[in-house]
């Protein structure tokens, strides 16, 4: 969902060429949380190869097979573009703090990495 602040997102508002607008971008995450929980505790709980893999791969051992990063892709419509100025903040997603944060096609692609610290 993307709307801007303080409005609804099915709600309309005129703007002139030049106006900054902020912007909220909102994605719920539980099913793909419950999703990842649940292939976990399969693999744990298998006899697949995974299971040996992460039995004799702990992290203690600082061999890791993946990494956790999610990755956002944001195409903003004709007559939107992202700035030097713009500024981005993720919440809700707790441990992800490493931000970076691209633009490309002259700003009107935001690409959004945030990485487990």
């Amino acid at each position: 969902d993307i709307k801007e602040r303080g409005l609804s997102s099915t709600a309309v508002s005129n703007h002139r060429i030049g106006d900054k607008i902020n912007l909220d971008f909102h994605v719920d995450l539980s099913l793909f949380k419950k999703i990842k929980n649940t292939v976990l505790i399969a693999v744990i709980n298998s006899e697949f190869p995974a299971y040996y893999m992460m039995k004799n791969n702990m992290p203690e051992t600082a061999i890791t097979q993946s990494d956790a990063e999610l990755v956002f892709v944001l195409d903003l419509p004709k007559g939107l573009e992202s700035l030097d100025t713009t500024k981005y903040k993720l919440s809700g997603i707790d441990g992800f703090d490493d931000l970076s944060v691209t633009k490309e096609k002259g700003g009107r692609r935001i690409v959004v990495k945030a990485r487990l610290k």
